[in-house]
């Protein structure tokens, strides 16, 4: 795992939602990215700012294979 720092808490929490969407795309597990963070992602721009919300929701496939264990969400 790679410690990373960051320079303020929207910039921690994107980090977060790379680094997760990385791992995951990875492992192949399907998921969605949930809340807050869909309007930004889509128009990040001043019409659609950030909410202010810095937690991450994401929803993850449930009964997945890694690394031949299951998986249960």
């Amino acid at each position: 795992m790679v410690s990373r720092i960051y320079d303020d808490k929207l910039a921690a929490a994107e980090g977060l939602l790379g680094e997760v969407a990385e791992i995951l795309n990875e492992s192949k597990i399907r998921y969605v990215v949930l809340g807050g963070w869909i309007p930004y992602l889509f128009n990040s721009s001043d019409e659609y700012p950030h909410p202010g919300t810095y937690d991450v929701d994401i929803e993850v496939e449930s009964g997945r294979f890694v690394d031949n264990a299951l998986l249960h969400f």
